[in-house]
């Protein structure tokens, strides 16, 4: 125990090294998440949020033509009136991208108020969270943030994850998983149990990975 301890003391981080965000996915399927704003960058969030599987809902008056060709890309639902904080009712997340610092921060203190956490785009002190550059392979996804002080770093970052990662990787994963149930029962052991998932690729490795020339980016998006 001692010895542990000791080893822990070795690698605890100082302050400045440390992470002021805690990285985690949320829940989204089938829930209604908000974008309030009528431009470009509301339609970003939309983009983004198309993909996954979230009910996306945009609360505005008008919309700008990016913005339409969003929402009717993605299937969005179009709220066409201003915001009010009735709309958060049942919301998992909420963006506001209005472009207009009073208009996002009473977004932003409507939403904490209601308990729904909240992204005000290109304001990272008025954020709850972050949304990262999105390297996509669902099930799969990578995430990757500077928490709002480097977005274009992140992006130049997710590019090349993005080159690294093939299509066919959520296809593995999803095989995998077709396989868990079976693999439990027959390999009871928990040691040899993940020596085989250690082990596990249907095919070699050099016959998944594509070359990145033939892959398809995921559109970038800033940090906020």
């Amino acid at each position: 125990m001692a010895s542990r301890r000791g080893d822990i003391v070795k690698t605890l981080k100082k302050p400045e090294d440390r992470l002021d965000v805690f990285p985690a996915f949320m829940k989204v399927a089938g829930r209604r998440v908000l974008v309030v704003g009528h431009g470009a960058e509301a339609a970003a969030k939309v983009r983004l949020l198309g993909e996954t599987n979230a009910k996306i809902v945009v609360i505005s008056n008008t919309v700008e033509q990016d913005l339409r060709e969003a929402i009717d890309l993605f299937e969005a639902e179009h709220v066409a009136e201003g915001f009010r904080p009735a709309h958060l009712n049942g919301a998992a997340l909420v963006f506001t991208a209005q472009e207009n610092w009073n208009l996002d921060k009473a977004v932003v203190d409507a939403a904490r108020i209601m308990g729904v956490p909240v992204n005000a785009v290109d304001k990272p002190e008025l954020c709850d969270f972050y949304t990262g550059a999105l390297v996509n392979r669902a099930p799969i996804a990578v995430a990757i943030t500077s928490t709002g002080v480097g977005p274009v770093l992140s992006r130049h970052l997710r590019a090349r994850i993005e080159a690294m990662l093939p299509r066919a990787t959520g296809q593995l994963a999803r095989l995998a998983e077709s396989f868990r149930d079976a693999a439990s029962k027959v390999i009871t052991d928990g040691g040899l149990r993940r020596n085989f998932w250690a082990r596990f690729s249907p095919v070699p490795w050099r016959q998944i990975f594509m070359p990145a020339s033939r892959m398809q980016p995921v559109p970038m998006h800033n940090d906020c």
